[in-house]
């Protein structure tokens, strides 16, 4: 028996270590009116890592590539394309717009990444490969960073985009997350449609929010092979302008006092973003404006301007430095001012700036020290029923490679709220640790998980209500199901600012469920749940217990691509809130349709 082992480990012992495939071509071809990029190779590529950060797709395969090799020459919608070697790995990044979706496809020799036009959702079959590379300077390899693992295997399935921040703004009190975006409300994963909220605003549209942070693009294509900018291009910066317009019908609570009001308006968001290259580094911003007409109540009437900007520089090839900031005026969008929702009626003109800033250090091979801070600003027109405050916070922790996909970190935090001149007792310090998740789980599951313990005290509060140590999250995961359906869960805990009696933080829990799937007519559907518990520590003068705040709600909706640069959307949203504290209950409800022209960006319709 013994000897038998011997001879199969050695029979198996070539296979083993056998050669990696050629690489014998990279080129841009078409699949029936849809552009893909084509791989072709001596023999199957085995394991692929496919990772999508905003406008960045990555994939890693272990595969040789010879001298004469060109780089690709690329072609509407891929903007930029660079391939490199890392150890005994390739490495191929690709630049195509948030907004265009892909999947792979495998036919022995040759995989396939197929580019849909954005917001579209039928499939396409796939044409027979071209008979050669197309034609281009040769452009040897660049050198790449050091090797790291090889994901799991790919199959002939969809591509799953890389997930995006977790749908919340900056916790008031708790963890930073790790290498996140400046948040306001969070845009969803390319190929999920945001779901309106009621959460907040008296009548709610799919709000906007900070596009992820992209990776800083390698991209060189070969001379003679740069691709039509999917844009308004003004020297090296590309501008894509949109607008949406919008019908809204709907309620919303003005004041406790008061019934619930009923009102009906149309909306224009203008919409500007641009992208301009600085060196190896990137420069990105984008403006919405939000105006509304034919409306009875002064709180609608009012305008919302949001502004969001970001710069990724990298340093040589171990540091790396990351600017944002978030900028919010405006009414209705009362998460922006109370991301835990107990702020939602008699609303007041705010703004808002938030601004991040971090730095990257590579400390070996696959690990690197992140080092972060947040300010966030908040000032609030007198009359409203919360209050101004200040906010900044830091972090120190690290974060390792598991593969080229999947990133793990462990971080150190503290929090800091100072006196609010309109409420001295929100004064509050606290500190914790965080473990984060983040990227591909398997080919079809996205992770974006943060798990921490938080300690925290509010000095100038009574006793009952001064303290807070436990457990906080922010989690989403993404299951893509097929080109156009997914499934995503996401689960929150976290503890915000009060203005409700003696309280300085109530701690806010959540969850939520949302489904997109392809229905017939090209349309796409979508449907979504969520509920939220808000808790007190101070007995309520009315009660003689604390308050507590449960918030339900649904909504279902269905859009539709007008070729490439429209869409038709409609959505019902329903919100039921209850509370123990007598006049906090109330129900909602907004009915919203919507069509968006462009350079559309965004999520899917």
């Amino acid at each position: 028996m013994s000897a038998a082992l011997l001879l199969a480990a050695a029979l198996a012992a070539p296979a083993a270590d056998a050669a990696p495939p050629q690489l014998l071509a990279v080129r841009m071809g078409q699949v029936q009116g849809s552009a893909a990029l084509q791989l072709l190779s001596s023999a199957p590529l085995g394991e692929v890592g496919f990772s999508r950060d905003g406008a960045q797709i990555l994939l890693s395969f272990r595969a040789e590539a010879p001298a004469t090799l060109t780089q690709p020459v690329v072609a509407p919608p891929v903007e930029a394309v660079r391939l490199a070697r890392r150890g005994d790995h390739l490495e191929l990044r690709l630049t195509v717009a948030a907004a265009v979706p892909y999947f792979v496809r495998r036919e022995g020799t040759l995989l396939q990444l197929v580019f849909d036009r954005p917001r579209a959702s039928a499939a396409s079959p796939v044409d027979p490969p071209s008979p050669s590379p197309a034609a281009a300077t040769p452009a040897p390899i660049a050198p790449a960073t050091p090797p790291a693992a090889v994901p799991a295997p790919a199959t002939a399935a969809p591509a799953a985009p890389a997930p995006a921040p977790a749908p919340a703004a900056p916790p008031a009190l708790g963890p930073v997350p790790l290498a996140a975006p400046v948040a306001g409300v969070a845009s969803g994963p390319a190929s999920t449609a945001e779901v309106p909220e009621l959460y907040g605003r008296l009548f709610p549209a799919p709000g906007a929010g900070d596009a992820p942070e992209p990776l800083p693009s390698e991209a060189a294509p070969a001379s003679g092979g740069a691709a039509e900018p999917d844009g308004l291009a003004l020297g090296p910066a590309i501008f894509r302008p949109s607008v949406d317009v919008l019908y809204v019908d709907g309620t919303g609570t003005v004041e406790l006092d008061q019934n619930t009001s009923e009102d009906s308006y149309l909306e224009f968001r203008p919409r500007l973003r641009a992208d301009l290259p600085l060196g190896n580094g990137t420069l990105n911003a984008d403006y919405e404006a939000r105006l509304r007409a034919a409306t009875q109540l002064t709180e609608v009437r009012d305008a919302t301007h949001l502004f969001n900007a970001g710069l990724t520089y990298p340093f040589g090839q171990l540091v790396t430095v990351r600017a944002r900031e978030h900028f919010a005026q405006g009414t209705l969008e009362a998460t922006e001012v109370d991301p835990g929702r107990e702020y939602f009626f008699r609303l007041a003109p705010f703004r808002r700036n938030a601004v991040t800033a971090g730095l990257e250090v590579e400390t070996a091979a696959r690990l690197k020290l992140d080092l972060s801070g947040t300010w966030n600003t908040v000032d609030v027109d007198e009359g409203a029923a919360f209050f101004d405050y200040d906010q900044s916070g830091g972090q120190a922790g690290l974060l390792y490679e598991l593969t080229p996909s999947l990133t793990a970190g462990l971080a150190y935090f503290r929090t800091h709220v100072p006196a609010s001149p309109e409420r001295l007792l929100v004064k509050t310090d606290g500190q914790g640790a965080q473990f984060t998740l983040r990227g591909t789980l398997t080919p079809l599951l996205n992770a974006q998980v943060g798990v921490g313990y938080t300690s925290q005290e509010s000095p100038l509060v009574a006793e009952a209500g001064r303290r807070f140590e436990g457990f906080t999250a922010d989690a989403r995961l993404v299951r893509e199901l097929g080109r156009s359906t997914n499934v995503a869960v996401g689960a929150q805990r976290t503890t915000q600012l009060s203005a409700f009696e003696g309280n300085a933080f109530y701690v806010s829990s959540g969850l939520r469920a949302e489904v997109n799937a392809a229905a017939p007519f090209e349309l796409v559907v979508r449907g979504g749940a969520g509920a939220r518990w808000n808790d007190y520590r101070l007995p309520a003068s009315t009660l003689g217990v604390p308050r507590a705040d449960r918030i339900v709600d649904w909504s279902l909706g269905a859009g539709r691509a007008l070729g490439r640069r429209a869409f038709l959307r409609a959505d019902y949203t329903r919100e039921h809130r209850t509370s123990n504290v007598d006049g906090l209950s109330t129900t909602n409800w907004s009915f919203v349709a919507q069509i968006g022209l462009g350079w559309l960006d965004a999520a899917q319709p």
